[in-house]
């Protein structure tokens, strides 16, 4: 069946493309593009837009409407067609020698004109017009490569040419560069649609989120040079990947040339004094004085430190301008409402604005407000995201397992769940399949598909969920130096592709320096490079010679095929079960292969359970009773994290009691004893 995507600006040629698809939609196997693709002529810079495009099993078709008759619809096909070959031709894989492996023909439509070989009059002589000259046989494969080409969807995955040896990990990354990238029907509809009166597109860790928000801002870019289009997100590390695709992007769609960055701008959504930031922008434009990370925390508290500047400064500002005319957001669930309000009282009438973010982020709650909270109004457009890109099945499968604390007690599988969404409906959302109906009380399994979660590494998946119990913290990094020096010996894993995660945050700095010295000690080491996220500056994160040492709050939105989480012992915290276990799923989803969870102590035995069970669940989550109602509130009010002052009491008071004589120790404990008795 014909799938059918975007929609031209002009009503008229919209009415036309639909009914045309009405009629050939059971014909025709592939894909129908209205109002696409678009590009910016090189010398004129105007833009070049086709009406309509038809990918299909017997061939190509450029459709050009027109309710002129005055227009030169020769020269108009000839300006199409030579666009599209010569687009066409740049990819290897879709021509021998001169010729491309499939024929382009073009036709115009409109009312006015008197019919010829090449110009219809309306939609019936048009499906004629298919039936006489499309009569090719386009295979499958070819019609996935010929759809990538026109989506500009390869190359998405920055191509690296990587010595590799057999039967290695390095041989599976590199057969990653074949791969042909296609964006799925839902990925898109979301690039193309017109987001008149706000846009929300949601979906897993790995779902292509990020791509499609900078694919978009390119597309937008390109038909409206002239618009104000802001890109904005959280995390500063990801500012350096957002920028080089951006630029990729449209180089590839505008023949090498580069966007105007004065119209489509980057910026991180708080910004300071010498990093250019949305809020810092707003206050520079608004004559308000900005306010900094102390000063935000000193008034309004470390955790709504943002929350509350951005609240003050929609109370200072009496009359909002006109600043954007377009507004995306990566990583919305980061934000808080306040900053949405915000942006939409700083674009223009239309109230362009995209907020993209990842469902289900945080297991015990949607990850974002609904729509009406947030905005007062609901949205125009909303596009769920299935299909996770990056994780392999086993990855994330495991990493919902550990998040939600499924496999902690098999026989009191619901009073032991750590977070479970409040939503039913939130599974199918994510890519999980259940065969019957999920009831409660009632045996549910939860798996996934090859159609959700594509096996493109092309291995077991079993082999890439790894744990290693180690007897010590310095036991466990002369572990991790081991098994690093596997990958870049044995398995030829260069490393940029290699990610460690310390699910210590505050104690991250020094433990990098544990490592750096285990590194020191150890032989055969001497090519083994590790660098500190954030060294540099903010966006420092990546680099091409040195393997990163992160925190997880600089590891979000980036990935690498390989990922190290050190200490995770810390997600089996019973002080703040909720937090940590939300941090090691995160770290998992980095991942774009492998996962190796490396910890010390008794806790990772239990840790070592729970994975042990997800294998024999065969991959799925395997709930034995499914939750009600009625218990899934009562595991939200018997889960809840301890508050930050209350956990950093109890570890000052653990250290104390640890560096006590015995003696002093038994005698606080008898203390502690006779008050507990008289409680």
């Amino acid at each position: 069946m014909l799938e059918m995507m975007g929609k031209n600006d002009d009503i008229y040629s919209q009415m036309i493309i639909e009914d045309f698809y009405d009629q050939v939609k059971d014909e025709y196997k592939g894909f129908l593009y209205s109002g696409y693709p678009s590009y910016k002529d090189r010398f004129s810079e105007e833009p070049i837009k086709v009406d309509a495009i038809l990918i299909s099993n017997k061939g190509v078709l450029i459709i050009h409407i027109s309710q002129q008759n005055s227009v030169d619809f020769q020269e108009i096909q000839d300006v199409l067609y030579n666009k599209i070959e010569v687009k066409m031709k740049s990819y290897k894989f879709l021509h021998k020698k001169r010729e491309l492996l499939f024929k382009i023909d073009v036709v115009s439509v409109c009312d006015k004109a008197v019919s010829t070989e090449n110009v219809v009059k309306n939609v019936g002589e048009l499906v004629t017009y298919c039936k006489k000259n499309l009569s090719g046989n386009v295979e499958y494969e070819l019609l996935r490569k010929i759809n990538s080409a026109v989506q500009e969807a390869y190359g998405l995955g920055k191509r690296d040419d990587i010595d590799f040896e057999e039967g290695t990990k390095s041989e599976l990354i590199a057969n990653m560069n074949y791969i042909i990238e296609n964006h799925d029907i839902r990925q898109m509809e979301a690039i193309l649609a017109d987001p008149v009166n706000i846009q929300r597109i949601r979906g897993m860790a790995g779902s292509g989120k990020t791509i499609v928000l900078a694919k978009k801002a390119v597309e937008l870019h390109t038909a409206h040079p002239n618009w104000k289009i802001l890109l904005t997100y959280n995390t500063r590390s990801v500012k350096p990947m957002l920028e080089s695709l951006i630029d990729r992007l449209y180089r590839m769609k505008n023949d090498g040339q580069k966007p105007n960055y004065e119209n489509l701008i980057i910026m991180h959504g708080w910004g300071s004094s010498s990093s250019p930031g949305f809020y810092y922008h707003l206050c520079k434009c608004y004559n308000v004085a900005p306010m900094n990370l102390n000063e935000a925390k000193d008034m309004f508290g470390s955790n709504r430190a943002f929350e509350g500047i951005c609240n003050k400064l929609l109370k200072s500002v009496e009359q909002f301008k006109t600043i954007f005319d377009c507004i995306l957001i990566d990583e919305a669930q980061d934000f808080p409402i306040p900053f949405f309000r915000l942006c939409l009282n700083n674009l223009n009438k239309d109230k362009r604005l995209v907020y993209a973010y990842d469902e289900l982020q945080k297991l015990n709650e949607e990850a974002m407000p609904i729509p009406k909270k947030i905005f007062g109004c609901n949205i125009a457009i909303d596009t769920p995201l299935k299909v996770s890109y990056r994780n392999q099945s086993s990855v994330i499968v495991t990493a919902h397992a550990i998040g939600m604390g499924l496999y902690r007690d098999l026989e009191n599988q619901n009073d032991k769940l750590v977070q479970i969404p409040d939503s039913n409906d939130i599974w199918e959302v994510i890519g999980y399949k259940c065969d019957d109906e999920i009831q409660e009380h009632q045996e549910v399994i939860l798996y996934r598909t090859i159609e959700t979660s594509p096996n493109y590494l092309n291995t077991d998946i079993k082999s890439l969920v790894k744990l290693f119990k180690c007897e010590s913290k310095i036991d466990q990094y002369i572990k991790l130096v081991d098994l690093i020096n596997d990958d870049l010996n044995k398995d030829k894993v260069p490393m940029k592709e290699i990610m460690i995660i310390d699910m210590e945050t505050l104690n991250h700095k020094m433990n990098y320096d544990i490592l750096k010295s285990a590194i020191n000690q150890l032989p055969e080491t001497n090519d083994l490079r590790v660098h500190l996220a954030g060294t540099l500056h903010p966006e420092d994160f990546s680099r091409p010679d040195s393997i990163v040492y992160s925190s997880i709050l600089r590891a979000k939105g980036n990935e690498t095929f390989v990922v190290y989480t050190v200490n995770s012992q810390e997600c089996m915290n019973a002080l703040t079960p909720i937090k940590k276990r939300n941090e090691l799923f995160t770290a998992i989803t980095r991942s774009k292969g492998w996962v190796n969870i490396l910890g010390y102590g008794e806790k990772m035995e239990k840790l070592n359970q729970e994975l042990n069970q997800v294998e024999v669940a065969e991959y799925s989550l395997k709930f034995k009773s499914y939750p009600s109602e009625q218990e899934k509130k009562l595991i939200r009010t018997t889960s809840v994290d301890l508050r930050k002052d209350d956990v950093v009491a109890i570890d000052n008071m653990e250290k104390l009691l640890t560096s006590l004589s015995e003696e002093k120790f038994n005698e606080i404990m008898k203390k502690f004893n006779e008050l507990k008795k008289n409680k």
